[in-house]
Order: structure tokens, then C-alpha cells, then sequence
């Protein structure tokens, strides 16, 4: 795989899709399922309260967060500012606009290329978009956003599983994973699940959807 058309192939891919939660979801987010979705995620985030709860004016970054649907649904009702990390221009520009009234910033750039600030978030949200990036950025990604935890902060990680071997979607360049892939590379960043969860509701055609907590391994 030559990483630089990789990239490539997913921004030009995403750059002709319309900035709209339909847009975000690939068709389905005019029905059941953005809603389905943000109540899972919610009831997740739930089983974190023992961490979460003692981080006081919590910040969270929503990480691949295209026009900000995660953060207003899920995050912002955890937290009291949230960094949006979107890598397509057009995409922070409508989360602007729809986010214009919360406490948001907004970062333009790809997973790949960002050094979040150390120490900065209880909690940074990954979802439906580590499949765009390659397994060695993957890894490299993982272990900086560990570096920007505060304490009792927590790295949580919503993708799509493939059931038996990893699938390349060549339509817009990302790389379904294995359960077992995701295990491998978690380890290998030095990080540890506390919670994992299986997303209900989906329609059976579309792949399993799980949901990982994450946080640094114990250094002794």
C-alpha cells in the first residue's frame, strides 16, 4: 500500500461528499440510525463515569469528526469544550456554522499528521475514521493521543469490525479491521481496554460495529 495515495484517495473521496449528517453516514442518516447510534455511544460513555467524572471541565476532541454530529449528540453532553480534528475543509467549515453557539475549536488536518496537546483531554473519541489510516500511523496516532490524556482521561474507539479477515474498500481507501487486528495494535501502543461494548440496532447488512475504552498501560 503506498500510504501517500492512501491518504489521497480517501480526501479526494470525502471531498465530494455532501457536508450533511446523510453525507457523514453514507445514506443512512436521514432514518433511525443517527440516533441509535448517539444513544449507544451516550450509554458507553456511562460506564466511564467512574474516570470521567473526576476530570473537572472536562475537554474531549472528536477526532475524524466530519461536520460535528458526534460532538453535539454525545460529547458535549460530557463535556465542556470539545476539540473537533477533521482533515476535509469543507466539513469544519459546516461544523462551524452548526456549532457556531458551543464551546468548540476546530483543528483542520488527518489523524496521521496530529500532535495533540500533552495532558490536555479527558477524553478523545475516535469514530468511522481509524480505518483511513495506514497500521503503522495507526499505532504512532494511538500513542500520542495517550501522551495528551490527563488523568483519569480515557481514549474511546467506535469502528467498523470485519468478522474474519481485514477488507479494503478501494471506493474511499480505508481498511476494515479485525477485532483481532484492533487487540494487536492497541497493544502494541501501550494501551489497555477497560470497556468494550457491541453496537445494536444497525441494520444485519452493514458490518458489526464496536465500541473500545481505552487507557495507558500501568508502567509497573
Amino acid at each position: 500500500m503506498n500510504p501517500t495515495k492512501f491518504y489521497s484517495d480517501a480526501i479526494e473521496y470525502w471531498n465530494g461528499i455532501e457536508p450533511s449528517v446523510n453525507g457523514m453516514l453514507g445514506g443512512l442518516g436521514t432514518g433511525r440510525i443517527p440516533q441509535v447510534d448517539a444513544i449507544a455511544s451516550r450509554t458507553f460513555l456511562r460506564r466511564l463515569d467512574y474516570r470521567l467524572k473526576k476530570i473537572d471541565a472536562l475537554v474531549a476532541a472528536d477526532c475524524g469528526a466530519g461536520i460535528g454530529r458526534v460532538t453535539e449528540f454525545v460529547l458535549l453532553k460530557v463535556a465542556s469544550h470539545v476539540d473537533i480534528v477533521e482533515p476535509v475543509e469543507k466539513f469544519v467549515s459546516q461544523a462551524k456554522v452548526h456549532l457556531q453557539d458551543k464551546p468548540c475549536s476546530f483543528i483542520c488536518t488527518g489523524l496521521q499528521n496530529w500532535t495533540p496537546e500533552k495532558n490536555r483531554y479527558g477524553l478523545i473519541w475516535n469514530q468511522w475514521c481509524l480505518s483511513h489510516l495506514t497500521n503503522d500511523d495507526l499505532v504512532a496516532y494511538l500513542i500520542r493521543c495517550s501522551e495528551a490524556l490527563s488523568e483519569n482521561g480515557v481514549i474511546c474507539i467506535k469502528e467498523n469490525v470485519s468478522s474474519f479477515t481485514e477488507s479494503f474498500d478501494k471506493e474511499d481507501s480505508s481498511v476494515t479491521r479485525t477485532d483481532d487486528s484492533f487487540r494487536k495494535i492497541f497493544q502494541m501502543a501501550n494501551l489497555v481496554i477497560i470497556a468494550e461494548s457491541l453496537q445494536h440496532g444497525f441494520p444485519d447488512e452493514l458490518y458489526p460495529v464496536k465500541m473500545f475504552a481505552l487507557v495507558p498501560k500501568p508502567s509497573n
